[in-house]
């Protein structure tokens, strides 16, 4: 990993995830607020932020646990405001008080459940964030997801830990229940073993029923049929512009992730050194684009008689 690092990231890029995996490091020392809180200090410093917090979710209750140069409450935001799928940038006065000054959202994960946000207003002279310093962000937020998972492992620091709220699940398919991200996932992960497909619950959807021969069908039919709509879904994923001769822009991402991952089987590391993209850029492109297909299937089953 450190040998990556060195690919992918400037000295100074370098230099903050060190800095923040060292406090992940001493977490069990100064307890996680405290541990947040540098951690925050140290990302808005390096990028020149005017003002940070980092709201974590708690059940119903939105938890303040780190803020620099900002004394708002932030109890009453409403929890629609602080979940998204991916960072989100943002107009002055977008977003409903006291955030109006905010000017970038970035959501932190722990093992696929959003479990907080970052949010900071716009950098000092300027009014946004360069993408190059937006990637470094996203990749502070995934070492403090790796921390509020590490923190709540610990038996030692239970009290302390940040407890996930489950991003609702995306609208049902009335067949067999609830499609949600984790079950498309899993159907992703076995796409080549058709009896594995054909027993899952999106087989038993219209999507699939409508597909199936008249007469003798069996599970493995259902199972090639998931296959195929999946494969349709993935596809909806590439821009509408040709593939590019050198390295693929960022929009390309999504699908060619999918794609490589789970059609070709290739491994993550081979991904990675083909995109020229870190492990966290990685994981949060994979993750929003699972979600995105997800919604493409339950679009789809909706349009179906």
């Amino acid at each position: 990993r450190r040998y990556l690092d060195l690919f992918f990231y400037r000295k100074e890029e370098r230099l903050l995830r060190q800095n923040i995996r060292q406090l992940s490091f001493r977490v069990g020392d100064q307890g996680l607020k405290e541990t947040l809180e540098l951690a925050l200090d140290l990302t808005c410093t390096s990028v020149r932020a005017t003002f940070g917090l980092m709201v974590t979710f708690h059940g119903d209750e939105n938890r303040l646990m780190a803020a620099y140069r900002w004394n708002k409450d932030v109890s009453k935001i409403s929890r629609n405001v602080l979940i998204s799928d991916d960072f989100q940038q943002s107009d002055p006065g977008n977003l409903p008080e006291p955030l109006e000054e905010v000017t970038l959202l970035i959501p932190i994960y722990v093992q696929g459940d959003q479990t907080g946000t970052i949010l900071l207003g716009p950098p000092i002279n300027s009014i946004r964030y360069p993408i190059t310093e937006i990637d470094r962000l996203l990749d502070v937020s995934d070492q403090i997801g790796t921390t509020i998972q590490q923190v709540r492992q610990g038996s030692q620091l239970l009290e302390q830990a940040v407890h996930t709220i489950q991003v609702p699940k995306i609208s049902s398919l009335k067949t067999t229940g609830d499609l949600n991200v984790q079950e498309l996932e899993n159907a992703l992960r076995n796409l080549h073993d058709f009896a594995f497909l054909g027993d899952s619950g999106l087989a038993k959807s219209k999507l699939v029923t409508a597909r199936l021969p008249e007469h003798n069908a069996t599970h493995l039919d259902r199972g090639k049929i998931v296959y195929t709509l999946l494969e349709e879904a993935v596809t909806r994923l590439k821009p509408n512009k040709a593939y590019p001769d050198d390295i693929p822009t960022r929009e390309w991402y999504p699908y060619l992730i999918l794609h490589y991952a789970y059609f070709e089987d290739k491994l993550n590391r081979d991904i990675m050194s083909q995109l020229y993209i870190s492990e966290g850029t990685f994981n949060r492109t994979r993750r929003s684009a699972i979600r995105s297909v997800t919604r493409v299937l339950v679009e789809l089953e909706k349009s179906v008689g």
